[in-house]
């Protein structure tokens, strides 16, 4: 409920600044044109994430600190994400399109072995979760409304080393989601724009493994810069919460990768973006490259802290 009345709240704000700037048509605007004036779209983004240094609320520790106060008989060392995302959008009318994503993930983790201080690496890979839904763009196309469906498609049983991966080296959820998402444009002039934005993603049973993901919880505000018809830079400032996993396992966790209670907590990003909205030729393609950064994180138990993620993606038009 909480989450919905955020939502409510974003959408009648935006529905009051609306009419206050109808006369500033900037280039903030082109995507959404593209989205109205196109039948389809293709984006393919690919993404990689670093996370080191295990760390509890109180901050990072070294191996030999973590292994002195908990009994766990591994420590994650470094884990790396990449996925490889293709989003497909087929507009139902003006204002409305069906849309499809489908990621598929590279997942590695080290540890350390209590014992001996040895290093062992695992890899996972393969298609996640895909989701569908429809994206829909609002209130003279400044507010953007996305509603998703996640289907169980990627995988929790995955296993290396004859052991079954922790619950960040698993490419699904194992249950079904639904995903929402308010973001409203308000132009200030001059080709500034400021872009507040809220997102939930919720899982609705739990999977066959019996456990289910905590919901997810986004809220951040982007300020960008459009320079003529092609370029943008912004910044972006956002917050995330992962709510505590429900697990019914009876599971005694060598390492907190399969611990369930070192599965939540709180991070705030900044992020910086650069677009590039071909022309003339290009007009038909779209270039985005963006570099986040955590600024802090206050998380349960012990886990690995994220260090940076690089994203680019590729749009194409028809």
């Amino acid at each position: 409920m909480k989450s919905l009345s955020i939502l409510l709240l974003l959408a009648t704000v935006g529905n009051t600044f609306a009419h206050n700037h109808e006369n500033h048509k900037q280039s903030h605007n082109s995507r959404h044109t593209k989205h109205l004036t196109s039948k389809m779209m293709i984006k393919y983004q690919y993404s990689s994430m670093l996370m080191e240094n295990i760390g509890n609320d109180s901050g990072s520790l070294s191996t030999n600190e973590f292994f002195t106060e908990t009994s766990f008989m591994m420590a994650p060392k470094k884990m790396t994400m990449k996925m490889h995302m293709l989003d497909f959008m087929y507009s139902l009318n003006g204002n409305t399109s069906f849309m499809l994503m489908a990621p598929y993930k590279e997942l590695e983790m080290t540890m350390v072995k209590k014992m001996g201080r040895s290093e062992v690496t695992s890899k996972s890979a393969g298609m996640g979760d895909i989701k569908l839904g429809t994206h829909s763009l609002l209130m003279e196309h400044k507010l953007e409304l996305l509603v998703l469906l996640s289907l169980p498609t990627g995988s929790i049983t995955k296993e290396d080393h004859s052991k079954r991966l922790g619950y960040k080296m698993q490419l699904g959820s194992g249950s079904y989601g639904i995903d929402l998402g308010l973001k409203y444009l308000f132009e200030l002039g001059n080709d500034w724009a400021v872009r507040p934005e809220v997102k939930l993603m919720t899982f609705l049973n739990d999977n066959s493994e019996d456990y289910r993901l905590g919901n997810r919880y986004f809220y951040g505000v982007e300020l960008s810069k459009a320079f003529g018809k092609s370029y943008e830079f912004a910044l972006n400032y956002f917050h995330k919460t992962i709510d505590p996993l429900k697990s019914n396992e009876d599971v005694m966790a060598m390492s907190p990768a399969i611990d369930p209670k070192s599965q939540h907590g709180n991070r705030d990003y900044l992020k910086t973006q650069f677009r590039y909205l071909g022309q003339g030729s290009l007009s038909k393609y779209e270039l985005g490259l963006s570099y986040t950064i955590p600024l802090k994180q206050d998380l349960a138990g012990y886990q690995l802290r994220e260090q940076n993620k690089f994203s680019m993606n590729l749009i194409r038009f028809f």
